[in-house]
């Protein structure tokens, strides 16, 4: 028998930096994530759209001793079941929407998870009356998230998301979508009317 070991050469290295650099957030959408996570104490992050799918670009995790695990950076999938994935959703356009439902199963991970199209195109409705998205417990049992669009950029490709307990969420939801406006304020704030106009 040949024991064959595989080893992870440098290369690999530089392909994960430029990775990295390739999808850093901007530095007008750091400052604002910062303070979201101070000021609600929860996991937040910040998330878009790339090639036909949602990908975090930055996570800060909660200081609560109780809090939602902060998602890796790149791609995280079942946007379906995820508010910054409904939140995206809601803002691609319908030829997006359409290509990503035809693309991405609907798959039930708890028993609050939308499953069928129809439900789908339904709640991205009422994201867009909002101007908010909520994952009451659809991706993970006892896990509510909050999230909100950048709006500057049309169609929507950015979104900022407050993580936490079901429980403590829903208790503060109030205060916490003031704290997600307020970012999103921040945001385009700092990338200023021109720099908005161009995207």
């Amino acid at each position: 028998k040949f024991d064959r070991r595989y080893h992870l050469g440098p290369k690999l290295g530089v392909i994960a930096d430029a990775f990295l650099r390739q999808n850093a957030p901007p530095p007008h959408l750091l400052g604002p994530l910062r303070r979201l996570a101070e000021r609600t104490k929860e996991t937040v992050y910040v998330t878009t759209w790339r090639y036909g799918d949602v990908m975090v670009l930055a996570s800060i995790e909660g200081s609560h001793p109780l809090k939602a695990a902060s998602p890796h950076t790149g791609y995280y999938g079942h946007a379906h079941a995820r508010a910054a994935g409904k939140c995206l959703l809601a803002g691609i356009g319908e030829d997006a929407l359409d290509a990503y439902v035809a693309t991405h199963p609907l798959a039930p991970l708890t028993p609050k998870t939308i499953t069928t199209e129809a439900e789908l195109r339904l709640a991205l409705e009422g994201v867009r009356e909002r101007g908010y998205a909520v994952d009451d417990e659809e991706f993970s049992l006892g896990i509510a998230c909050l999230a909100m669009p950048i709006t500057f950029e049309k169609p929507t490709l950015t979104a900022f998301t407050v993580a936490g307990p079901a429980e403590r969420l829903y208790a503060n939801q109030a205060e916490y979508l003031a704290s997600l406006s307020q970012a999103v304020t921040e945001a385009i704030d700092g990338v200023g009317p021109m720099a908005g106009e161009q995207r």
